[in-house]
């Protein structure tokens, strides 16, 4: 009984956030991105953005918005939604593999349920309720699908598809970059793996380029655009915003 009234109570938070308070203030931005990137114009300029909320424009890395061209094509109002929908799964779906990988569970059964299956549902129950997940599916953030690529990366038996993934990771985390740098200093990743992953987020990256951008200025728009939101005082600068960051 208790593990059904855990389950109801994961998928009761979810609902209403739905319904209550979901701003999507970060998929919008997104997608008003994209939308100026698809027609050709600077997408780090406010004149050029028509559903974004803040009074500067918002930090989009070009790369990510191929990401969002679905939703830019159905429009924001639909695609939120959608969108919605799908980082509630990504996060469950992140939540299971972390699970699995971590060998704490060898069974798990809703129709019977054991002491294994309460626990993962009770670690379900707090990670919906956690900070991370209900700030992600509330104002569109990416972070989710971020974290689920990087740790299929590391679970991947297959090295194709980890080097993949951890290629659109960095598209959508472009910090993750030095991480890869990292984990071959660490011996974890070889010098192919992170060539290879490397050219996967530069690929991405330089995908505009199909919408006639020139690239060069493109991410020098972006770079002033960095530059205005993590100036002291600013959004994004470490005093105002370092512990979401942490």
């Amino acid at each position: 009984l208790a593990t059904y009234a855990l389950l109801a109570g994961a998928l009761l938070r979810v609902v209403l956030i739905a319904i209550l308070d979901p701003h999507f203030v970060d998929f919008y931005c997104f997608v008003d991105a994209t939308q100026a990137l698809m027609h050709g114009l600077d997408p780090h300029k406010l004149e050029n953005l028509h559903f974004t909320r803040w009074q500067e424009a918002p930090l989009v890395y070009p790369g990510l918005t191929l990401f969002f061209i679905p939703f830019a094509l159905v429009g924001p109002e639909i695609g939120k939604y959608i969108f919605y929908v799908l980082n509630v799964a990504m996060g469950v779906a992140y939540y299971a593999v972390v699970v699995r990988a971590s060998g704490l569970c060898t069974r798990f059964s809703l129709r019977t349920p054991d002491v294994q299956t309460f626990m993962v549902t009770f670690g379900a129950f707090l990670f919906v309720n956690s900070v991370f997940f209900t700030l992600c599916i509330r104002v569109g953030q990416v972070s989710l699908l971020v974290s689920l690529f990087l740790f299929l990366t590391i679970v991947s038996r297959r090295r194709g598809v980890g080097i993949v993934l951890f290629g659109l990771a960095a598209v959508v985390k472009y910090s993750q970059v030095p991480v890869l740098g990292l984990l071959y200093l660490l011996n974890r990743f070889r010098f192919v793996f992170c060539l290879l992953s490397f050219s996967v987020f530069a690929a991405v990256s330089a995908f505009p380029i199909l919408f006639g951008h020139n690239l060069a200025d493109l991410y020098r728009s972006y770079y002033e655009c960095l530059m205005r939101w993590v100036a002291p005082g600013a959004a994004n600068s470490f005093a105002m915003s370092g512990h979401t960051m942490i």
